[in-house]
């Protein structure tokens, strides 16, 4: 909604709605749309994680993206994670994608792979444990398509291991059950 895009961009500081937080500022004929991190679908679910129903219309639950990289997020061919320094960057699950263009611009999503989503006030985040069990999922689904190996990816043993420190243990256990759904 209109009131969610403008609630998304006053919250994360961006400079207009042209802006997506992989590629910077884009033309006017790019496409730039609130990505949920946490489905809209899935309200009830949001318990889980500490959070009440209605924070899914949180700022903190959407980020700013070009459309081709809101599909990819939500078809759990690409995950946010964050990289050495803590910062969150774009993991490419599928490698099939590397040479698809991003619609109207030159950039191959081979070179948004490990791009940092663009955070420009310091300490103003999306919802981590959802992107935390958001690349959980995703792991797990790339390697039942064959995308990625069977062992097991440092970023999985790093979100796990935020969605523990973050959640109490009920929490976790819940999670967990989850998962064993999934």
């Amino acid at each position: 909604s209109a009131e969610e895009r403008a609630a998304s961009i006053t919250f994360y500081e961006l400079p207009n709605e042209r802006f997506c937080q992989i590629l910077g500022q884009q033309p006017e004929q790019i496409k730039i749309v609130n990505a949920h991190v946490w489905p809209r679908s899935g309200t009830s679910m949001l318990t889980f994680f500490g959070l009440e129903t209605g924070d899914i219309h949180s700022p903190r639950n959407v980020l700013r993206l070009h459309k081709c990289i809101e599909r990819a997020f939500d078809r759990r061919e690409l995950a946010f994670v964050p990289d050495a320094n803590d910062q969150l960057v774009v993991k490419l699950l599928h490698s099939d994608l590397k040479v698809i263009l991003l619609k109207g611009t030159q950039k191959r999503f081979a070179e948004i792979d490990g791009a940092p989503l663009k955070i420009l006030k310091p300490g103003v985040l999306p919802y981590r444990r959802l992107l935390a069990h958001h690349s959980v999922l995703s792991h797990r689904w790339a390697r039942e398509q064959n995308w990625i190996s069977d062992d097991l990816e440092s970023e999985e043993v790093n979100a796990a291991a935020l969605m523990e420190h973050s959640l109490d243990q009920e929490a976790q256990d819940r999670i967990t059950l989850l998962w064993q759904q999934k």
